[in-house]
């Protein structure tokens, strides 16, 4: 095996706990990976602001994938190594309190799109919100049945974070300037998660994710975390031999399939467990922490 070099991490249900807090094992294990020259990056379907600072504050984190790839970041916050690469035309801005960001790499699609995809989603009674400039934004009535559903639950806090509700989200898209990021369903309803995703692949040039607990994500092309993480490494100078994922879910499937060392949580689903190389213990038992240690251990 080539020594590894660049490890991405998924956040829900793989670095982060059932409470949406990081385990010490698996803070420690990527400290030691950055001391021991060894780049790791999170790689997540959330957009920027629902990517809790502590995670950016632990030392060695210069990059960061959100909005299943849609987005790649450099990151410089207190203590931190330089964001890579230095040379990046654009600049840094406050992400929240001592971290700030500058975009390295960005796959979008026009809000007019995504103004379409609302429209066809809502008439069909499904909650959805559309991730732009690093934030999702959900109409009225999406918003109160998510707080509602959410209220209690551990995701309740990152979804105060990460979502802001407009008053009709169609229109607020038609009319906004930035390229959508990510645009995202929740279906309760299995057989209209399919007749939208299909609806979706048919009229436009997107890539539709269906997870099994029901969600479904919508991307431009090149919006996948295989090819975000592909193209860091790249950028990084590495082969994609010297790479390594660990995650737990479908929409990590690309992520897995591009990492030369693709490693299951002992909380994923069965299609993920079947890729990986090696399967390690559940997001509670601080599995991608043991994933880590594992992987600097055996190269």
């Amino acid at each position: 095996m080539s020594r590894i070099r660049l490890i991405g991490l998924d956040l829900d249900g793989t670095v982060l706990r059932p409470d949406k807090t990081i385990g010490p094992g698996t803070r420690e294990a990527i400290r030691a990976a950055g001391n021991a020259g060894c780049e790791i990056v999170y790689v997540t379907g959330r957009p920027l602001a629902g990517v809790p600072e502590f995670l950016l504050q632990i030392p060695g984190i210069r990059c960061l994938i959100t909005s299943n790839g849609a987005m790649t970041y450099g990151i410089n916050g207190e203590g931190a190594v330089p964001a890579f690469p230095p040379a990046a035309d654009a600049p840094f801005a406050p992400m929240c309190g001592k971290v700030r960001v500058r975009a390295l790499r960005e796959a979008l699609y026009a809000p007019q799109t995504a103004a379409l995809i609302a429209d066809r989603a809502e008439s069909m009674g499904l909650i959805c919100a559309a991730f732009a400039g690093g934030m999702g934004f959900c109409g009225q009535g999406s918003y109160d049945r998510l707080i509602r559903l959410l209220s209690g639950k551990p995701a309740y806090r990152y979804f105060r974070e990460s979502r802001r509700a407009v008053e009709d989200l169609p229109s607020f898209l038609a009319g906004h300037r930035e390229g959508v990021e990510n645009f995202w369903i929740i279906a309760e309803d299995r057989q209209r998660q399919k007749e939208l995703s299909r609806w979706i692949r048919e009229t436009f040039s997107l890539q539709t994710v269906e997870a099994a607990n029901g969600d479904l994500e919508i991307g431009a092309p090149g919006a996948d975390k295989g090819t975000a993480f592909a193209h860091l490494a790249e950028m990084l100078g590495l082969s994609m031999e010297e790479t390594a994922a660990v995650g737990d879910s479908e929409n990590d499937l690309p992520l897995l399939t591009a990492a030369a060392v693709p490693v299951a949580m002992g909380n994923a689903s069965p299609m993920i467990r079947q890729l990986a190389s090696f399967t390690v213990g559940t997001n509670e038992q601080d599995g991608a922490g043991e994933a880590v240690r594992r992987l600097l251990a055996e190269t």
